[in-house]
């Protein structure tokens, strides 16, 4: 038997070793488990990572889409303005 708590506290409670033996889950590490093999046959599926998204400005000029690297890069290509900050 396995006591937790003080002995002679109130409310210790005693829980047979079988009990516990029967209820509890081994522990593995992380990095020992491949995911892809663990999940095989079992029907869950993992969602995909979504691709971080682009960020987009507007041209100064003439309000079209530019990409944050083509504010740096060069002028607009349609109005000619520069839109480095």
């Amino acid at each position: 038997m396995i006591w937790t708590g003080k002995l002679g506290q109130s409310g210790a409670v005693v829980w047979p070793k079988p009990y516990i033996d029967a209820h509890s889950r081994r522990l593995v590490e992380r990095d020992d488990v491949n995911t892809k093999d663990a999940l095989r046959g079992t029907g869950i599926k993992l969602p995909k990572p979504k691709k971080p998204k682009m960020m987009m400005f507007n041209c100064d000029g003439c309000g079209r889409f530019i990409s944050d690297v083509q504010r740096y890069r060069e002028d607009c290509l349609n109005c000619g303005a520069n839109n480095t900050p």
